[in-house]
């Protein structure tokens, strides 16, 4: 991935393990006061990595957040993502074919889950933030940790949803979802 904000150049020390390496540019971006550069192809390795992973922890030797606020960069975002994951490796929910737009979350009560997906997200009006259209979710699927379940059905219907037990998971086929939904999983 570029790298567009300036960052500090790491070391590897013993035990740590090297996630991404470091190349340099082919050219270094300039202004000449009519034209700018702004992507440069990488020339050669420098010698360094550019994130590495000691226990629990990662050291990224650039602005991820910044450079990803500031310029959109997907990769910053995977990058992220994956940190994430590898020091998650057993998390209480996961998901499938559900976009990054979408907020999925967990509550809890007595003997029941509540699995909350909103699909919908704010966009920038002027100075506000707004939300003008519903967007439509085919084909998600949530699985949350759990060995069994009593019932599994949208709230507050309570129309059943199918689901299936995987490798201590309960995994739900969602049904279309138009803005948000709510599935509850009792025990």
């Amino acid at each position: 991935c570029a790298v567009y904000n300036q960052g500090i150049l790491i070391s590897d020390k013993s035990g740590a393990q090297v996630i991404a390496d470091y190349y340099q540019p082919y050219f270094n971006r300039e202004w000449d006061g009519f034209h700018g550069t702004f992507y440069t192809p990488p020339d050669k390795y420098s010698g360094h990595p550019a994130v590495l992973r000691s226990g629990d922890i990662f050291q990224i030797g650039f602005q991820l957040f910044t450079g990803y606020g500031e310029y959109a960069m997907p990769e910053h975002k995977y990058l992220l993502k994956y940190c994430i994951e590898q020091l998650l490796a057993d998390p209480v929910l996961t998901f499938e074919r559900i976009p990054s737009t979408a907020r999925v979350s967990v509550t809890a009560k007595e003997n029941m889950e509540m699995i909350h997906i909103k699909v919908t997200y704010p966009e920038l009006r002027g100075k506000y933030n707004v939300i003008e259209e519903h967007s439509v979710l085919h084909g998600g699927v949530v699985s949350i940790k759990g060995d069994s379940a009593k019932a599994v059905y949208i709230a507050p219907t309570q129309q059943p949803l199918a689901y299936e037990l995987i490798d201590g998971y309960i995994r739900i086929p969602l049904p279309e979802i138009e803005g948000y939904m709510m599935v509850v999983v009792e025990h």
